[in-house]
């Protein structure tokens, strides 16, 4: 027994990365993207593939997936940049979801850019908590 309880000490399980509540669904991590671009990391397609594989478990729900990133400048031009930007990564994951197996009908993806920041864009760890997307559930 003890010699089980350093081998798991040693090589513990994973834990339950994504979680579904009444009100989104959590996960541990972040989905990634290639700089300045809509394109996610392959680095993220397990976590995706675990948000895909909870929410086919839990069909009953319809979730927003939401896209924000850090403010990098002031003007219009940027707004509509982060904006655009926002959207378009919530529309791979979207994409990457259905592609899972999960029912388009249930996912909407909206871009938000940086009007919900979560943290300071005034440094680089609150610019990069920013950058994020997040999974609600909707009515």
């Amino acid at each position: 027994q003890q010699q089980q309880q350093q081998q798991h000490r040693q090589h513990p399980q994973p834990q339950r990365s994504v979680a579904v509540s009444s009100t989104g669904v959590t996960f541990n991590g972040e989905i990634k993207f290639k700089s300045n671009a809509a394109t996610i990391k392959k680095e993220s397609y397990e976590i995706l593939n675990d948000i895909a594989e909870a929410l086919n478990a839990n069909p009953g729900i319809r979730i927003e997936i939401g896209g924000h990133t850090a403010q990098i400048g002031h003007s219009a031009e940027d707004d509509a940049t982060e904006l655009k930007l926002s959207d378009d990564r919530a529309a791979a994951v979207r994409a990457y979801l259905c592609g899972r197996g999960v029912h388009a009908a249930r996912l909407v993806s909206r871009g938000y850019g940086d009007t919900c920041p979560i943290a300071s864009n005034d440094t680089p760890e609150g610019r990069a908590r920013n950058r994020r997307v997040e999974l609600k559930v909707v009515r």
